[in-house]
């Protein structure tokens, strides 16, 4: 036999972020990512079912973003006007759909946690930025000789609470004034490449490769509250 409960509540985000880093289930454990923050609202609903044999707890429950934000110690890096719902039960995110402006632009974002022994969870998501919002996260010296507005898509995976991370773009509809031969065109395409080389809980090795025409890697080192560039090299 079992005893067995619903319910649903509605109110800020952030008390559900808080809820969830003072008591998450074992299996959540490394699925958080450290500093996250949120602002706006949300509803949650929960079914939970406790057995009345020593079999573990079961839980199934979901939640619904209504124009909320979620703010990541990553560079500054924020998800805004977030609306769609997240599923889980007692192991992790079983399903996420969410549309939500990253990077000054319109994007999509899923997710859902592997089967594996790592529980690794990978999100998947593809948009548009702009020049406005890639200098609200990463700077004006990094990203003052870019204008206009470009797709991407990338996939991060989450395990044991580092993550790894794709992304690319071909940049058409982005102008890049710097000289030759990384100058390009509005009209002009170009892939650009990230993705992780080498992470750990307290460093992160990216690589970014322009065509076959330039590549670079850059160091990220944590310190708190957040992550924070240390050195690069072309």
């Amino acid at each position: 036999g079992q005893i067995s409960t619903e319910g649903a509540i509605s109110g800020p985000l952030s008390d559900t972020l808080r809820m969830l880093y003072e008591t998450p289930p074992e299996d959540w454990r490394t699925m958080l990512v450290p500093g996250l923050r949120g602002d706006g609202q949300g509803s949650l609903a929960l079914d939970i079912a406790v057995p009345l044999s020593a079999d573990p707890l079961r839980l199934a429950g979901e939640y619904q973003f209504q124009r909320a934000a979620l703010y990541t110690p990553v560079a500054g890096l924020s998800l805004e006007a977030i609306d769609g719902r997240l599923a889980f039960d007692q192991s992790g995110i079983t399903g996420l759909h969410v549309a939500a402006h990253i990077l000054g632009g319109p994007a999509e974002l899923r997710a859902a946690t592997g089967t594996g022994r790592d529980r690794s969870l990978a999100f998947e998501a593809e948009g548009r930025f702009t020049s406005a919002g890639l200098e609200a996260v990463f700077g004006r010296p990094l990203t003052g000789r870019l204008e206009g507005a470009a797709g991407w898509r990338g996939r991060i995976t989450l395990a044991g609470g580092v993550p790894t991370f794709h992304w690319e773009s071909d940049l058409q509809g982005l102008a890049v004034n710097l000289p030759a031969p990384l100058d390009k065109a509005r009209a002009g395409s170009a892939l650009l490449t990230a993705r992780t080389v080498t992470a750990g809980a307290d460093h992160h090795v990216l690589e970014v490769r322009l065509d076959q025409r330039q590549s670079a890697q850059l160091a990220f080192h944590k310190q708190a509250p957040g992550w924070v560039f240390n050195k690069g090299r072309i």
